[in-house]
């Protein structure tokens, strides 16, 4: 209970203290980024991914990649629904579904960190695995600020959509790995 009480606390802190720093240079361009986490956006980005999976001869991605993104949106909404978390006071626009948690951190974090994993394992030199790590982490990072800038979520709202969507990547990148490790039973 108290710990629930200082998150909360913590919360409301954060979402003030962002709502007071607001500028309509930085509004524009949080709306922007915000946009790389949308729903809409991440499906156009997932469809074209999917085209070039199938071209590359990696056709077994897609249907992870898509697993994975269904799964976010499922669990997203039915913990939306079960928690019934109501938005920030002061939004630059209003949305209207419940705000924990995070859809495009839940996104973000999935469709980036696929979009990592898939680049770094087929890439040779170590520089350009980082590189890549470090963009995609960075993006999601911003989109998950972009949503607290713009009070349009709490800040434990993107942290629970930040981890939902971890859980559910790692858990697609091990049935990934697990399905290219051949299964034998040794006898005793």
């Amino acid at each position: 209970m108290v710990s629930e009480i200082n998150l909360v606390s913590l919360d409301l802190r954060v979402a003030n203290f962002l709502a007071n720093v607001r500028s309509a240079g930085l509004i524009e361009v949080f709306l922007l980024i915000t946009l790389l986490g949308k729903l809409q956006i991440i499906f156009g980005l997932t469809v074209i991914a999917s085209i070039i999976f199938w071209f590359l001869k990696k056709r077994r991605y897609i249907i992870y990649f898509w697993s994975a993104l269904i799964s976010g949106g499922l669990f997203g909404y039915l913990l939306k629904l079960f928690v019934h978390r109501d938005r920030p006071a002061d939004p630059v626009y209003f949305e209207h579904s419940f705000s924990f948690p995070s859809g495009h951190a839940i996104f973000a974090m999935i469709f980036y960190g696929f979009l990592a994993y898939t680049l770094i394992s087929c890439m040779k030199i170590w520089w350009r695995k980082i590189s890549v790590f470090f963009i995609c982490f960075t993006i999601v990072l911003v989109v998950g600020f972009s949503r607290l800038y713009l009070g349009v979520h709490y800040m434990s709202d993107v942290f629970g959509g930040f981890l939902l969507g971890f859980l559910i990547l790692i858990t697609t990148i091990a049935l990934w790995v697990c399905r290219r490790i051949p299964y034998s039973v040794t006898n005793p």
